[in-house]
């Protein structure tokens, strides 16, 4: 065999590997569950929006999410070991879209969450919210503020006000705009999640995203 052949046959076996690459990452992303659609455009980033994660991140996460949901939930556990891997070059972006018609008490949480976050304790109440989610209630709200350290008068004030309950509003008529039917979804760079997706997904996309 000549050195042109010899030549050529690599150069076909490379091309032959690099389809078969794309064709798995294509069926990768077409066929595990919680795979993500393409969306034109993405949800903006409001000052107002609690968020995790440097702003000049390379990967950011947008997620509408709702306390009372178990499968936010189970994002929440798989975001927190994406976030010990990838650290700043990922962020997450909180957006309150709970579901009352199921949820009773998801929206009230909501605003509870946004009363902590006018104390700069955001991500703690929302955490303490997924801790106590089976308990759900002004008493559960009262007691996560304490435990983390809130001004408990101006978080029972902040309840009443209408302030954070339009906060809450505005981004549920955003996610309604957006398509969003169901909890969590999320956008991550032009990708669409309607289900809470596995770590090893997440893990892949990421990494995906951060190589291209």
């Amino acid at each position: 065999m000549s050195h042109q052949a010899k030549t050529n046959k690599i150069f076909s076996w490379l091309v032959i590997a690099s389809l078969v690459v794309l064709a798995a990452f294509a069926w990768w992303v077409i066929s595990i569950p919680g795979s993500p659609n393409l969306s034109s455009e993405l949800p903006e980033i409001n000052l107002t929006d609690p968020s995790q994660g440097a702003e000049n991140s390379a990967v950011t996460i947008i997620e509408f999410s709702d306390f009372q949901c178990e499968f936010c939930r189970q994002w929440n556990d798989v975001y927190r070991q994406l976030a010990l891997k990838y650290g700043s070059r990922i962020r997450r972006v909180w957006k309150d879209f709970p579901i009352e018609s199921v949820h009773a008490d998801a929206k009230n949480a909501a605003v509870a969450a946004r009363c902590a976050q006018q104390q700069f304790s955001f991500w703690e109440f929302h955490d303490g919210l997924y801790q106590n989610q089976d308990n759900l209630g002004p008493e559960t709200y009262s007691r996560i503020a304490l435990e983390i350290g809130l001004d408990a008068e101006k978080f029972l004030n902040c309840q009443g006000d209408l302030a954070p309950r339009k906060l809450v509003e505005s981004s549920i008529r955003e996610g309604v705009a957006f398509g969003v039917s169901n909890t969590p979804t999320l956008f991550v760079d032009r990708y669409v999640i309607k289900e809470a997706p596995s770590y090893e997904f997440m893990d892949n996309l990421i990494a995906e995203l951060l190589s291209s």
